[in-house]
């Protein structure tokens, strides 16, 4: 029943919305998406296509087709090498990329701080270590994640030296998480949200015989007193014009959490259209040189931006290819680096 009630939910709202397609042509268009796939096209509604504001109804992906991708990129040899946080940050540490600061990470009741093993067998001795980890911190803070995490599930600030760590404590029991320093954002997007740090995702592509290259940029932001800027999480994400470096008109949120289409972030009230986004080029250079590091053919970068410059966060080998259709306002396909590969992949078309 709570199903039923969430799809007459979502009906409502895209028959309210006033920037939605004349009803027969969201019925044309919803057939055409229908016959391609044998389902009900729910894909037409959650990636905002039926909207006027939306590229061609044709371009987007629907669910065998995104299913089918998804399939073959975890078969690759360097899928665990993306998702794995620690083997993530042992790789491109390596090779000189820019990282967050790591102080620790764990394996049940073992961590280990800058190499040295060392038991954590009690609460107390959990929090002596994050007081110690949190010291070393140049502003106080850092940032708990779980190595194999996705989402922002599980992720947490720790900025007080009150703060309540039982909860955290018996996760660490149950899974490994990563201790890093937390960063300090850009002061032009902490104006946009400064609850999290607003990062950029980078989609890299590279199609056969070609090199990789940055196909698709889109800012996520955070929202509703939110730490992480996952879209997942109820944030909103906002495409950028790679020619120009600025952020598109409307930013948007996942159906499930919402479905919110604003031109303002509902926060801060900070307006996106125009905004230049520090460091853009800088973020592309780096997921660019990352990409070319391996032959993963897809790849979702997301970068965080400081200061100085550019910090890389996480490779993401199945990205949220949704997520940037949304953000974006069309769809994948309109990218020819894009098609050449999932046709070169023989997928369903």
């Amino acid at each position: 029943m709570a199903k039923v009630a969430m799809r007459l939910g979502e009906v409502r709202q895209v028959l309210g919305d006033p920037q939605r397609k004349p009803l027969i042509r969201m019925i044309r268009e919803a057939g055409d998406m229908a016959r391609s796939s044998g389902k009900f096209p729910w894909r037409y509604f959650h990636s905002f296509a039926y909207r006027k504001d939306a590229g061609p109804h044709t371009e987007y992906l629907y669910g065998d087709q995104i299913t089918s991708l998804v399939d073959r990129l975890k078969a690759s040899d360097e899928h665990g090498l993306l998702e794995d946080k620690l083997r993530f940050e042992a790789w491109f540490r390596s090779r000189n990329f820019p990282l967050a600061r790591q102080f620790a990470h764990n394996e049940g009741r073992t961590f280990w701080v800058d190499g040295a093993e060392r038991q954590v067998d009690d609460l107390a001795a959990f929090k002596a270590l994050v007081e110690e980890l949190r010291a070393r911190s140049s502003h106080g803070s850092i940032f708990v994640k779980p190595v194999g995490g996705m989402q922002g599930d599980g992720c947490r600030r720790i900025d007080r030296a009150d703060a309540d760590l039982a909860e955290l404590y018996e996760d660490t029991r149950a899974r490994p998480f990563l201790f890093q320093e937390t960063l300090v954002q850009h002061p032009a997007l902490a104006a946009i949200y400064p609850g999290s740090i607003n990062t950029i995702r980078l989609l890299t592509c590279r199609a056969p015989g070609q090199p990789p290259a940055v196909i698709a940029a889109i800012l996520r932001l955070g929202m509703g007193r939110s730490i992480v800027d996952n879209a997942s999480q109820g944030g909103i994400a906002v495409g950028i014009d790679l020619e120009t470096g600025r952020l598109l008109r409307l930013a948007r949120q996942f159906f499930e959490y919402g479905g919110k289409v604003c031109a303002a972030h509902p926060d801060t009230g900070f307006r996106f259209e125009g905004f230049e986004v520090p460091h853009l080029q800088m973020a592309v250079s780096v997921a660019q040189q990352a990409a070319a590091d391996l032959s993963h053919p897809l790849i979702g970068w997301d970068l965080a931006v400081t200061g100085p410059g550019v910090v890389l966060m996480e490779g993401n080998a199945v990205p949220h290819l949704v997520l940037t259709e949304v953000a974006l306002g069309r769809g994948l396909m309109t990218h020819p680096p894009f098609r050449q590969l999932y046709q070169g992949m023989g997928l369903p078309s």
